[in-house]
């Protein structure tokens, strides 16, 4: 929740800009960006995804969604954020950390389902499916053997129903994984910080075993080599 200038997020399909005293939701399993207009001051609060569970029963439907300061009760959970973070940086006794907490995930529960009421309030078996294919995904994605197949046995699901239940998202397992290995990739060719380490590196990095496997997925999806790539975003 940005306190002192806006920010933008993008995260889980939905790219939101946020003013001062809007939220969003994010799962740090998932890739997520933030980027800053100017300098920012934000409050963030860090909890267990079953935690949350316990208030949203269905998280995903939900995350990288906005929450608005001046709707419904946006406003309570800016003004509530915030007296809890000072109260904090006070010394806030442990015993009454609970409370507080439970307090501000019932408001922030609240405010979801008056703002987006049928994500907030679904509760589906293949919603949750879905997020937990991708949640080992993403957890794997430097996994050389990760591949569909995997993917259902790791869940203990068979891969008849996890392709089926995965469908929805309008590609297939395996072009999601292979999708987000290379969204990867070319994030660590444009970072600075690793302008010293190879391109073979970073492919055999993320799972590539065949260099010239990685350079035509990579210019198909990206339109030029990952050398081309790379030259490009250091100029």
């Amino acid at each position: 929740m940005p306190v002192e200038t806006g920010l933008r997020v993008l995260h889980c399909g939905h790219d939101v800009e946020l003013e001062e005293g809007d939220f969003v939701l994010t799962d740090s399993v998932m890739p997520s960006r933030t980027t800053f207009r100017q300098p920012n001051t934000s409050l963030g609060l860090i909890l267990p995804y079953e935690t949350l569970r316990r208030y949203i029963p269905n998280p995903e439907a939900v995350f990288g969604r906005r929450g608005t300061a001046n709707r419904g009760f946006g406003r309570l959970v800016g003004t509530m954020l915030q007296a809890i973070w000072t109260q904090v940086e006070q010394g806030l006794p442990p015993e009454y950390g609970p409370n507080l907490v439970k307090s501000l995930l019932e408001v922030i529960a609240t405010t979801y389902a008056m703002e987006h009421r049928a994500e907030a309030c679904e509760s589906s078996v293949a919603a949750a499916r879905r997020a937990q294919i991708k949640r080992f995904i993403e957890r794997r994605l430097r996994d050389a053997d990760l591949n569909a197949s995997s993917v259902a046995t790791g869940l203990g699901l068979s891969p008849r129903y996890t392709r089926m239940v995965f469908a929805p998202e309008g590609e297939g397992i395996a072009d999601y994984i292979m999708r987000r290995r290379l969204e990867e990739c070319a994030s660590q060719l444009r970072n600075a910080l690793w302008q010293g380490r190879s391109i073979t590196d970073t492919a055999f990095t993320w799972g590539f075993s065949s260099m010239a496997h990685f350079t035509r997925a990579f210019k198909e999806r990206f339109a030029v080599t990952p050398t081309e790539y790379r030259r490009s975003q250091s100029v």
